[in-house]
């Protein structure tokens, strides 16, 4: 890919999606469920069939600030202070941001490496979904699974449509908005 392309993404939704695509082995067993409830991202997993999410990520190593949070409110449970925090009508609706950046530690083991500050490593999975939010990101990130993914056709047909090519679409379609 174009190392010139830059400020140029996918939605967040889609992100999520293709991680989990690529995550269950591209939906080998037939777009079910995956049943890891402790991920961060398993609440927005595309074929959940509404199974409990296990929260207890969010107090993780990732965030020491919703931890204080937590602590400042006297909340233990997890579920509870994501309910106080994000709960909207009995729902809970984290930001995909907060939710990424769990999912890039968890992924990671918590960006730990021997003689490096702890946190602060840049995982270099350059073809990864969610590269272009993970917190340390120092390199353009790739695009080509937009455009592999069985489950999605949109990028594909809107490629045939206009007649471009990958990086011309990427050029022209996908602007990063200010966020």
């Amino acid at each position: 890919m174009n190392e010139d392309i830059r400020g140029y993404r996918p939605s967040m939704t889609e992100a999520c999606k293709a991680k989990c695509f690529d995550c269950t082995g591209n939906f080998a067993d037939g777009r079910r469920d995956c049943k890891v409830h402790r991920c961060p991202l398993y609440s927005r997993m595309p074929y959940r069939k509404g199974n409990a999410v296990d929260y207890s990520w969010i107090f993780g190593s990732w965030s020491r600030g919703l931890v204080k949070e937590a602590e400042a409110l006297k909340i233990t449970n997890p579920r509870e202070f994501a309910l106080k925090k994000w709960g909207r009508d009995g729902k809970i609706r984290i930001p995909l941001r907060k939710v990424f950046r769990a999912k890039c530690f968890d992924c990671c083991a918590d960006y730990w490496q021997p003689g490096i500050e702890k946190g602060r490593v840049d995982c270099g999975v350059l073809d990864c979904p969610l590269y272009y939010w993970a917190p340390y990101r120092t390199h353009v990130p790739e695009y080509d699974w937009m455009f592999d993914l069985d489950y999605s056709k949109k990028h594909r047909l809107a490629i045939l449509a206009l007649g471009y090519t990958k990086d011309e679409y990427l050029r022209h379609v996908l602007v990063e908005k200010d966020i």
